[in-house]
Protein backbone atom coordinates (compact mmCIF):
# COMPACT_ATOMS: atom_id res chain seq x y z
CA UNK A 1 0.00 0.00 0.00
CA UNK A 2 1.32 3.41 -1.34
CA UNK A 3 0.30 6.35 0.78
CA UNK A 4 0.33 10.03 0.21
CA UNK A 5 0.66 12.21 3.03
CA UNK A 6 0.36 15.96 2.85
CA UNK A 7 0.11 18.75 5.23
CA UNK A 8 0.15 22.52 5.18
CA UNK A 9 -0.93 23.00 1.68
CA UNK A 10 -2.25 27.27 2.47
CA UNK A 11 -3.83 26.87 -1.19
CA UNK A 12 -1.08 25.62 -2.97
CA UNK A 13 -2.90 22.97 -5.69
CA UNK A 14 -0.27 19.85 -5.51
CA UNK A 15 -2.58 17.66 -8.12
CA UNK A 16 0.40 18.09 -10.85
CA UNK A 17 2.51 16.32 -8.20
CA UNK A 18 0.29 13.61 -7.01
CA UNK A 19 -0.39 12.73 -10.48
CA UNK A 20 3.46 12.03 -10.83
CA UNK A 21 3.21 9.51 -8.41
CA UNK A 22 2.73 5.72 -9.14
CA UNK A 23 0.56 3.56 -7.58
CA UNK A 24 -0.77 5.52 -5.01
CA UNK A 25 -3.29 3.78 -2.65
CA UNK A 26 -4.50 6.66 -0.07
CA UNK A 27 -4.02 10.30 0.52
CA UNK A 28 -4.29 11.91 3.91
CA UNK A 29 -4.06 15.67 4.19
CA UNK A 30 -3.16 16.62 7.62
CA UNK A 31 -4.96 20.10 7.95
CA UNK A 32 -4.11 24.10 6.89
CA UNK A 33 -6.38 24.43 4.10
CA UNK A 34 -7.83 20.74 4.13
CA UNK A 35 -10.25 21.87 1.53
CA UNK A 36 -6.97 21.89 -1.17
CA UNK A 37 -7.24 17.80 -1.26
CA UNK A 38 -11.09 18.46 -1.99
CA UNK A 39 -10.55 18.68 -5.36
CA UNK A 40 -8.18 16.39 -5.62
CA UNK A 41 -10.59 13.71 -4.23
CA UNK A 42 -12.50 14.40 -7.06
CA UNK A 43 -10.30 13.64 -9.66
CA UNK A 44 -8.43 10.70 -8.77
CA UNK A 45 -9.83 7.77 -7.69
CA UNK A 46 -7.86 6.80 -4.35
CA UNK A 47 -9.68 7.15 -0.93
CA UNK A 48 -8.76 10.53 0.79
CA UNK A 49 -8.98 11.59 4.35
CA UNK A 50 -8.19 14.52 5.78
CA UNK A 51 -8.58 16.47 9.49
CA UNK A 52 -8.40 20.27 10.41
CA UNK A 53 -5.58 22.53 11.34
CA UNK A 54 -5.53 25.68 12.85
CA UNK A 55 -5.96 27.14 9.96
CA UNK A 56 -9.60 25.37 9.16
CA UNK A 57 -12.58 26.69 10.71
CA UNK A 58 -14.95 23.76 10.11
CA UNK A 59 -17.09 22.32 12.87
CA UNK A 60 -17.69 19.07 10.63
CA UNK A 61 -14.06 18.14 9.94
CA UNK A 62 -12.51 16.26 12.73
CA UNK A 63 -9.28 17.33 14.37
CA UNK A 64 -7.60 13.36 14.26
CA UNK A 65 -8.49 10.57 13.02
CA UNK A 66 -7.31 6.74 13.79
CA UNK A 67 -7.31 4.73 10.28
CA UNK A 68 -6.89 0.93 9.80
CA UNK A 69 -4.61 1.20 6.62
CA UNK A 70 -2.87 -2.48 5.41
CA UNK A 71 -3.59 -3.84 9.52
CA UNK A 72 -1.60 -0.84 10.66
CA UNK A 73 -3.23 1.66 12.98
CA UNK A 74 -2.02 5.32 11.87
CA UNK A 75 -3.50 7.91 13.74
CA UNK A 76 -3.71 11.32 11.88
CA UNK A 77 -3.44 15.23 13.30
CA UNK A 78 -2.88 18.55 12.54
CA UNK A 79 -0.12 18.39 15.56
CA UNK A 80 -1.28 21.83 16.94
CA UNK A 81 -3.44 19.84 19.19
CA UNK A 82 -0.66 18.13 20.91
CA UNK A 83 1.74 21.34 20.95
CA UNK A 84 4.19 19.70 18.74
CA UNK A 85 6.28 23.08 18.35
CA UNK A 86 7.17 22.35 21.70
CA UNK A 87 8.31 18.50 20.89
CA UNK A 88 6.41 15.08 20.54
CA UNK A 89 5.56 14.51 24.33
CA UNK A 90 2.05 14.93 23.88
CA UNK A 91 1.80 13.43 20.60
CA UNK A 92 3.67 10.20 21.61
CA UNK A 93 1.30 9.80 24.68
CA UNK A 94 -1.63 9.93 21.93
CA UNK A 95 -0.48 7.75 19.87
CA UNK A 96 0.38 4.99 23.03
CA UNK A 97 -2.95 5.55 24.20
CA UNK A 98 -4.40 4.94 20.66
CA UNK A 99 -1.62 1.42 20.44
CA UNK A 100 -1.02 3.12 17.01
CA UNK A 101 1.83 1.82 14.89
CA UNK A 102 2.19 4.82 12.80
CA UNK A 103 1.50 8.93 13.51
CA UNK A 104 0.81 11.63 10.71
CA UNK A 105 1.14 14.97 11.67
CA UNK A 106 1.80 18.67 10.74
CA UNK A 107 1.69 21.90 11.54
CA UNK A 108 5.74 22.83 12.14
CA UNK A 109 6.25 22.97 8.50
CA UNK A 110 9.46 20.76 9.31
CA UNK A 111 9.67 17.67 7.47
CA UNK A 112 10.75 14.73 10.14
CA UNK A 113 10.29 10.90 10.68
CA UNK A 114 11.47 9.62 13.77
CA UNK A 115 10.69 6.62 16.24
CA UNK A 116 9.50 6.54 19.97
CA UNK A 117 8.35 3.10 21.49
CA UNK A 118 8.19 1.14 18.46
CA UNK A 119 5.96 3.98 16.56
CA UNK A 120 6.73 5.68 13.64
CA UNK A 121 5.78 9.45 13.48
CA UNK A 122 6.28 11.42 10.19
CA UNK A 123 5.83 14.99 9.51
CA UNK A 124 5.73 15.68 6.12
CA UNK A 125 6.79 19.24 5.98
CA UNK A 126 5.15 22.03 4.35
CA UNK A 127 3.58 21.63 0.31
CA UNK A 128 3.79 25.40 0.78
CA UNK A 129 5.37 27.31 2.76
CA UNK A 130 7.97 25.41 4.28
CA UNK A 131 9.75 26.63 7.35
CA UNK A 132 13.63 28.08 7.59
CA UNK A 133 15.48 27.03 4.00
CA UNK A 134 14.03 23.55 3.92
CA UNK A 135 12.30 22.72 0.40
CA UNK A 136 8.25 21.82 -0.30
CA UNK A 137 7.42 17.93 0.57
CA UNK A 138 5.52 15.72 0.85
CA UNK A 139 5.19 12.07 3.19
CA UNK A 140 5.32 8.76 0.71
CA UNK A 141 4.80 5.80 3.31
CA UNK A 142 4.64 2.18 1.44
CA UNK A 143 3.50 -0.40 3.90
CA UNK A 144 4.40 -4.14 2.38
CA UNK A 145 4.66 -7.18 3.94
CA UNK A 146 3.73 -5.93 7.34
CA UNK A 147 6.49 -3.21 7.26
CA UNK A 148 6.03 0.50 7.26
CA UNK A 149 8.52 2.54 5.17
CA UNK A 150 8.41 6.26 5.71
CA UNK A 151 10.24 8.75 3.51
CA UNK A 152 9.86 12.50 2.59
CA UNK A 153 10.17 13.95 -0.98
CA UNK A 154 10.36 17.63 -2.20
CA UNK A 155 8.44 18.70 -4.57
CA UNK A 156 10.79 19.69 -7.01
CA UNK A 157 11.74 16.11 -7.24
CA UNK A 158 8.88 14.84 -7.76
CA UNK A 159 7.99 17.28 -10.15
CA UNK A 160 11.42 17.45 -11.99
CA UNK A 161 11.40 16.48 -15.73
CA UNK A 162 14.22 13.88 -17.15
CA UNK A 163 14.98 14.05 -20.46
CA UNK A 164 17.03 11.65 -22.56
CA UNK A 165 20.61 13.10 -23.37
Amino acid sequence: MKIIVISDTHGNNILNTIRRIDNVDVIIHLGDYYTDILPIKDKLEVPVHYVKGNCDFAPEVPAQLLLELSNKRVFISHGHWFNVKLGLDELIDKAIEKDADLVLYGHTHVADISMDNGIIFLNPGSASIPNGDDFTTIGIINIQDNKIKASIKTLEELNAVYLND
